[in-house]
């Protein structure tokens, strides 16, 4: 079973796996999916049905609790965006950008599931990515890109583009990234 600790950005999956794997198996009583559910549980969330007492009555309410506070469109769109302004900004060399690339896709991919992508200001996302990047990579970008105003997704186009051109070009042997001469 999975456990969650109230990570907003977790909840959905763990809703999904936990309904699979307990709530929706019928042969179990509300007071053992309760007991399997507080057993899932820790930190925040633990906390959050703390004091619930072990009854057939207490799970559907434990599991209002959780969704209330975890399960709605706006604490989910709050949390990616969260997330995305907490990026470590990434340096230009291929691994940081990797890195960044792939966890702002994650990010941008939990918006995109919740249908909510369209409702954040493009904007909004611009800017935040824009202003982790360094500037040799937003110069690179803007003149890849001829210099024209972007929207999210050939952002994304262009960094996967970037990221992947270098790392290609660090690709070469030990003795030319020491700074050997070659054999001749």
């Amino acid at each position: 079973l999975p456990r969650f600790n109230g990570n907003a950005l977790h909840f959905l999956s763990f809703r999904d796996k936990f309904n699979a794997a307990v709530n929706d198996d019928q042969s179990l009583a509300p007071v053992e999916k309760l007991q399997y559910l507080t057993a899932q549980l820790s930190g925040d969330a633990a906390q959050l049905i703390e004091g619930l007492p072990l009854t057939n009555a207490s799970y559907d309410q434990a599991m209002e609790l959780l969704e209330t506070r975890y399960g709605k469109p706006d604490v989910l769109v709050s949390a990616y965006l969260d997330a995305i302004m907490c990026l470590k900004a990434p340096s230009a060399d291929a691994s940081s950008l990797r890195t960044f690339y792939d966890n702002l896709t994650a990010y941008l991919r939990g918006l995109h599931s919740l249908g909510e992508i369209q409702s954040v200001s493009s904007n909004l996302l611009l800017n935040i990515v824009k202003q982790k990047l360094p500037h040799q990579v937003q110069t690179q970008l803007y003149r890849d890109n001829n210099f024209q105003s972007w929207d999210i997704t050939p952002l994304m186009q262009a960094l996967f583009k970037e990221t992947n051109a270098k790392a290609c070009g660090n690709i070469a042997s030990p003795a030319l990234q020491r700074g050997d001469e070659c054999e001749k």
